[in-house]
């Protein structure tokens, strides 16, 4: 796995939304992100379809912790998944929050979730929540869990999806 691959996966460890919330609409939006660095997505959903979640954007790595809350820089992270690769693993075999930044492309602002990586299952899980937002996206809270899947061998992303439960608070 090359510094490249590892660098993008640090970049492309973020969704976007409107606010006004309407009890009638299932909270449930979809992101279907490239596996690239600044990873352009889509979203889906009756949020999108009523106009109170944006339809597209991009997101990007914004932050990197240990579980327990200690920043981890991306010196750290590089050795950690220089280390799970020489294991036989990929970087997603070691534990971490992410914090993803999510972009709407319309403007309305964007919404950071806190993705925490879990192997203690066996196979990694990233289970996240909305820790912060901007612009229609102050309000906004819920979780989301992101499914990352990689090739045969482990060595790239083949695809992101994100699926999220938003709840968009009381302005609007």
């Amino acid at each position: 796995m090359t510094r490249g691959f590892i660098a993008a996966l640090a970049v492309a460890m973020a969704l976007g939304v409107s606010a006004c919330s309407d009890d009638t609409l299932d909270p449930v939006v979809l992101f279907d992100m490239e596996p690239v660095a600044a990873q352009p997505w889509t979203a889906s959903g009756e949020l999108v379809d009523a106009g109170q979640v944006c339809s597209a954007g991009d997101r990007a790595n914004v932050g990197l912790e240990f579980p327990d809350g200690t920043p981890m820089s991306f010196e750290q992270f590089a050795e950690l998944a220089d280390e799970a690769e020489a294991a036989g693993g990929s970087p997603m075999d070691f534990d971490r929050v992410s914090l993803e930044e999510y972009r709407c492309a319309d403007g309305s602002g964007t919404f950071t979730i806190g993705e925490e990586v879990d192997n203690t299952s066996g196979q990694p899980e990233l289970r996240g929540e909305v820790v912060g937002g901007t612009g229609a996206y102050t309000e906004m809270t819920g979780p989301c869990v992101t499914v990352v899947t990689e090739n045969e061998d482990r060595s790239a992303i083949l695809s992101v999806i994100a699926t999220c439960e938003f709840d968009m608070g009381s302005s609007g």
